[in-house]
């Protein structure tokens, strides 16, 4: 007779922590949801960030690059003059001078911008961890023609 009704009284006991499981269960999917959604809009965010970059980074080069061909033909010029005897070894210092601080921040921009390339791969969820990795071929891996190289 208790054992019958101990296991009727159990199920009523168990109901309780059942529905508490549920409850911890769900509260759990709810937590995972919110962290993949935080996850999902900072990639989104990153990945809109390099394409901005991107664009302003090429702008940049743009303008570095024709700042550096006028200083080098202002260089070429001046060397000229020097050389037809009208212009001062100062002033071809000074241009010189000018020409490598144009070049070197045509260099950095361009530094920058594959900088950012990099992060941009990275957004988009790439890596550098299976480069080393050797590639298993199976029936569906294309394997480009040597005849082309």
């Amino acid at each position: 007779m208790w054992n019958a009704a101990s296991n009727l009284m159990f199920p009523v006991f168990n109901a309780g922590r059942l529905e508490a499981d549920v409850e911890i269960t769900t509260a759990q999917q709810k937590e995972s949801m919110a962290l993949y959604q935080k996850t999902a809009l900072t990639a989104f965010a990153d990945v809109e960030s390099a394409l901005a970059n991107e664009v302003i980074f090429r702008k940049r080069e743009k303008s570095l690059r024709e700042a550096y061909i006028q200083a080098k033909r202002a260089e070429e010029i001046g060397l000229e003059k020097y050389q037809n005897g009208e212009g001062d070894l100062l002033d071809i210092q000074q241009l010189q001078r000018s020409t490598l601080s144009s070049h070197k921040a045509l260099l950095r921009i361009q530094n920058d911008l594959l900088t950012q390339r990099v992060n941009l791969y990275l957004a988009l969820g790439g890596n550098f961890e299976d480069i080393s990795k050797p590639f298993s071929i199976d029936e569906t891996t294309v394997i480009p023609s040597t005849a082309a190289r």
